[in-house]
């Protein structure tokens, strides 16, 4: 294709080198930086209008997530799973617990102050007037991974509420130990998928692979070339744009016919998984006419695809 440098290429499978962390929670200051992401993509993105929306939104999750002082009532400990089960810590805490509600609250008054369409302001007392039974219904929703189930206009609202809440409760588990997961492409944290991965820059970790939770923003070791969807280490394929300067690309896997970005931090340390993601949307436009499958998921996409 002319306007697409293709890269097929076969890397050395390496081990991880010893000692080097597995696993990394989130940041108390993900969302904050995430915003700061968006504002600087918006500024010269052709969807800025959207991006600077979700500059905003992100700057009213680190408000809510700064209120949020437990997540769910229970200790790491005790939401740590039985001997031989195999979920993820986060999926063993009660249902039922509305801490969440509190942070979509924080959020909608937040954006509420802030200069958005009207559809939106009509969007946020819709959801404001809502009680915890229907609400709830609406976080299965994502739980559940259908978030076609909800309306594009609430999506990006309870997706970012949910988020709040799934961070802050990952945050309960800082000085737990994690093993990996039996499907490595799934979060051990939360059990949801990646968005993307990133190729660390600098000390241990440099050149090591870790995918990027689209929910609680964990961050956990993958070795390199190996699909996060069907686990391969087979033949895969490298896509990016021609004349980029290949800080993102999209690998394929030749096994399943799925693809995941990947973001190389040693090109822009500034990026970040989610607001990348979305912000690159003609490359995932490229794969699907390659006819490769998305392996990751973003939340904020507003047909609520993933």
């Amino acid at each position: 294709m002319s306007d697409v440098e293709r890269m097929i290429e076969q890397e050395k499978m390496e081990p991880p080198a010893t000692g080097i962390p597995l696993l990394h929670l989130p940041s108390k200051n993900i969302f904050k930086k995430r915003g700061e992401r968006f504002s600087s993509l918006a500024r010269k993105h052709p969807d800025s209008g959207y991006l600077g929306f979700l500059a905003l939104l992100s700057e009213a999750q680190h408000k809510a997530l700064g209120h949020l002082t437990s997540s769910t009532g229970k200790s790491a400990e005790e939401g740590k799973p039985g001997k031989g089960e195999e979920k993820s810590p986060l999926t063993c805490l009660a249902s039922g617990d509305y801490l969440w509600i509190n942070a979509l609250h924080i959020i909608l008054e937040e954006m509420k102050k802030a200069d958005i369409p009207a559809p939106a302001r009509n969007t946020i007392a819709m959801l404001m007037r809502m009680n915890e039974n229907e609400l709830e219904v609406k976080r299965e929703a994502i739980l559940d991974w259908e978030p076609d189930r909800l309306s594009p206009a609430e999506l990006p609202f309870i997706a970012a509420s949910v988020q709040v809440y799934q961070v802050n409760s990952a945050l309960l588990f800082e000085n737990r130990p994690f093993g990996r997961e039996v499907n490595e492409g799934t979060c051990p944290v939360c059990a949801s998928p990646p968005v993307c991965s990133v190729i660390r820059a600098g000390s241990v970790e440099n050149r090591l692979r870790y995918l990027c939770c689209s929910l609680c923003g964990s961050e956990w070791h993958m070795v390199r070339i190996k699909c996060a969807s069907c686990g391969s280490t087979g033949k895969t394929g490298l896509y990016s744009h021609e004349g980029s300067d290949g800080a993102i690309k999209a690998e394929s896997c030749h096994n399943c016919n799925s693809y995941l970005k990947i973001l190389y931090l040693e090109k822009d340390p500034d990026m970040d998984p989610v607001a990348d993601d979305l912000a690159t949307l003609s490359l995932d436009i490229m794969m699907d006419e390659e006819g490769l499958l998305h392996g990751g998921a973003n939340l904020f996409l507003l047909n609520g695809g993933t």
